[in-house]
C-alpha cells in the first residue's frame, strides 16, 4: 500500500488534483463542482469563504479529497462548503485499502482543523449503496452527532416507458395537457441566448414579487448552460412564458435547481410537463441520478405547510425517498 499523506489543497492553488479526484469520484454530485463553487461567491458576494479543503494524496495521484470552507456570520466561524455542508469526494480508480485509509486520516484531519470551530460545522453523508463513509463512521465514534435528510432521487437507469410508469397517475393527463397545448424548448450550450436568461429572470422577479438575487448570479447561469453543465426548459402558452425551469448536471447526477411559473395559471399545469421533459433531457444527457431536492414533508418541524406541499407534488414524478446524513459536531443540536 502507497504511503498515504494529507495536502492542504484549495481549489485555486491544486485544480488538477481536484478536476482529476471529480473526475472520478463515482457519485458525481454536482453540488461543489468548480462551477457551482463560482456561484456560490457570485450569490453571497458579501460572505468572505476561505477555501480549507484537503486531499489525501498517494504516490501524486488523488485518492480522497473533502470540500471544506470557513467563514462567519453574527453567531461566529462556521464550517461547511460555500453555505452548504462539506462534502467528501472519493477517487473510483483507488484500491479499497487505500480509500480506507485515506479517509481515515482525512477524518482525523477535518476534527483537528474544526476543534476551534467546535460550535459549528456541518458535513453531508450521501451514505452510497445504503452504507455510511469510512469518513464518517471516524467522525461519529469521535463524539459527532447525526440527523436524517430526506431526498427524492430517481434513478434514471429504466427506459423512458418505465419511467412515465413511475409518474403518479394523475400527473400523465396533465402532462399530456402540456404537451398539446404548450411550446416546450430545452435551451443548452447549442441555442441559449442571453434573452432567454433574462426571460426567466424577469419571470421569477415577477412571481417572486422582488428581486431575490443579484444580476451576476443570473448570468452566472448563462455560462452555466454555455459550459454543457447545465439546461433550461421554458413553456410557452399562446407565446406567453409561463413557466421556466433550470437545472445543473455533472457526467451522471442531475439537481433540479430554480424555477418559476405564474400564480395566477395555477389552475393550469403549467410545471409539470417541464420537470418532465426535464427528467427525460439528463437521461438523454447521460445521467444516471436525478434529484428533485428535500422532501420537507418527512420533517416532523422546520418546514411550511407551502414546503410540504411542494414536496408532494415533487414525489409525483417517481423516483423514492433517500436518506442522507448530515453530521454536526457534539455540541450542534441535530435537525428535529
Amino acid at each position: 500500500m502507497a504511503a498515504i499523506t494529507i495536502i492542504s489543497a484549495p481549489y485555486a492553488q491544486h485544480p488538477d488534483l481536484w478536476n482529476t479526484l471529480l473526475q472520478n469520484d463515482p457519485a458525481q454530485y454536482f453540488i461543489g463542482f468548480p462551477i457551482d463553487q463560482e456561484y456560490s461567491h457570485i450569490y453571497a458576494p458579501q460572505t468572505q469563504f476561505s477555501d480549507l479543503s484537503l486531499i489525501a494524496v498517494a504516490s501524486g495521484i488523488p485518492v480522497a479529497g473533502l470540500q471544506i470552507t470557513e467563514h462567519s456570520d453574527d453567531t461566529g466561524k462556521k464550517i461547511g462548503f460555500y453555505g452548504r455542508p462539506a462534502l467528501l469526494r472519493k477517487n473510483k480508480t483507488s484500491s479499497a485499502d487505500n480509500l480506507e485509509k485515506a479517509e481515515k486520516l482525512l477524518a482525523q484531519a477535518f476534527a483537528e482543523l474544526t476543534k476551534d470551530f467546535a460550535q459549528d460545522f456541518d458535513y453531508l453523508d450521501h451514505c452510497d449503496h445504503g452504507t455510511l463513509s469510512e469518513f464518517s463512521v471516524t467522525l461519529l465514534r469521535a463524539g459527532c452527532k447525526a440527523s436524517p435528510l430526506y431526498r427524492q432521487m430517481i434513478d434514471l437507469t429504466p427506459d423512458d416507458t418505465t419511467l412515465r410508469q413511475g409518474l403518479r397517475k394523475s400527473y400523465r393527463s396533465l402532462i399530456s395537457w402540456g404537451e398539446k397545448n404548450m411550446t416546450i424548448t430545452v435551451h443548452d450550450h447549442a441555442n441559449v441566448t442571453m434573452e432567454a436568461i433574462q426571460s426567466f429572470h424577469h419571470l421569477h422577479v415577477a412571481v417572486a414579487g422582488k428581486e431575490t438575487r443579484n444580476l451576476e448570479s443570473w448570468n452566472h447561469h448563462y455560462r452555466l448552460l454555455q459550459e454543457k453543465q447545465g439546461f433550461l426548459i421554458t413553456g410557452h402558452l399562446e407565446g406567453q412564458l409561463v413557466t421556466a425551469a433550470l437545472f445543473g448536471h455533472s457526467a451522471h447526477y442531475c439537481v433540479y435547481g430554480v424555477s418559476a411559473s405564474i400564480r395566477e395559471m395555477f389552475d393550469k399545469p403549467l410545471s409539470h410537463v417541464v420537470l418532465w421533459r426535464s427528467i427525460l433531457e439528463a437521461k438523454q444527457r447521460g445521467c444516471l441520478l436525478y434529484e428533485m431536492g428535500d422532501l420537507a414533508d418527512l420533517y416532523p418541524s422546520g418546514f411550511s405547510d407551502k414546503e410540504k406541499n411542494i414536496a408532494v407534488f415533487k414525489r409525483g414524478f417517481g423516483g423514492t425517498a433517500r436518506l442522507q446524513l448530515k453530521i454536526q459536531n457534539p455540541d450542534n443540536a441535530p435537525r428535529s
